[in-house]
């Protein structure tokens, strides 16, 4: 049962899922570069003791409150810069993502709140990049609500979030998934810590396998999530 609303009283009364509000203002500060990446965790942080474990938050880069009155996603996270954050909301622990009507077309304007405004669909421009992601949350385990979480340290925090999901069966597919982010209009150079992260691996958007170093550079708000586990080879692409 989803809460439309971030207090822990919620979550202690009967209400599986809450609308994680504070990440959301949070990510909206980290978009237009008011705040440093690295501002997300002390949120992060905060929903640890705030809720009890493995309280699900219902992540978004849009909703219908935010759509009609602030024009969230087309204009809090315009252009380029909505990709990293809609790979945010689909990967981050205790998570399930929000997709609000008319993002896969998308609709660029504020959809009436409380009268008939129908969506036009046509392109479905992001339409393959959301199936893609949600095919990733049908069939890796590290992404379930409840798998691993930790955090990395892989260069720039003020502009890279990097974080490992993984879960508890490690001979599946993507029972650990390392998610690169790159909240910046600038190209980042980052360097991968564990050296268990490094070697054959799938880049699950592209459905690619490659090797991966040490060292490694995302574009201008770039993403890569790297899918390890028995069978790595294994695409959604297929």
């Amino acid at each position: 049962m989803l809460a439309e609303g971030d207090s822990a009283y919620l979550a202690k009364n009967g209400f599986d899922a809450v609308y994680p509000w504070r990440m959301f203002h949070m990510m909206v500060k980290v978009a237009s570069g008011e705040r440093p990446a690295f501002a997300l965790d002390s949120i992060r942080l905060e929903n640890d003791t705030l809720y009890p474990k493995h309280t699900i938050q219902m992540y978004f880069t849009s909703n219908h409150d935010e759509n009609s009155w602030n024009k969230a996603d087309f204009g809090t996270f315009p252009g380029a810069s909505h990709e990293p954050f809609a790979v945010f909301t689909q990967t981050m622990l205790n998570g399930v993502p929000l997709i609000y009507s008319g993002q896969e077309e998308p609709v660029l304007r504020p959809i009436a709140f409380f009268e008939k405004d129908p969506i036009p669909f046509d392109k479905f421009g992001r339409a393959p990049f959301y199936k893609k992601l949600l095919a990733m949350r049908a069939h890796y385990p590290a992404l379930s609500a409840n798998a691993g979480f930790k955090k990395l340290n892989v260069g720039n925090n003020n502009s890279v979030y990097a974080f490992l999901r993984f879960s508890k069966d490690s001979n599946v597919v993507g029972s650990r998934l390392l998610v690169l982010l790159n909240f910046s209009p600038t190209e980042q150079e980052i360097s991968i810590p564990d050296q268990n992260l490094t070697g054959k691996a799938m880049n699950a958007l592209s459905g690619r396998i490659e090797k991966v170093n040490t060292a490694r550079k995302l574009k201008p708000w770039g993403y890569e999530i790297l899918v390890y586990g028995k069978s790595a080879d294994h695409s959604l692409n297929n």
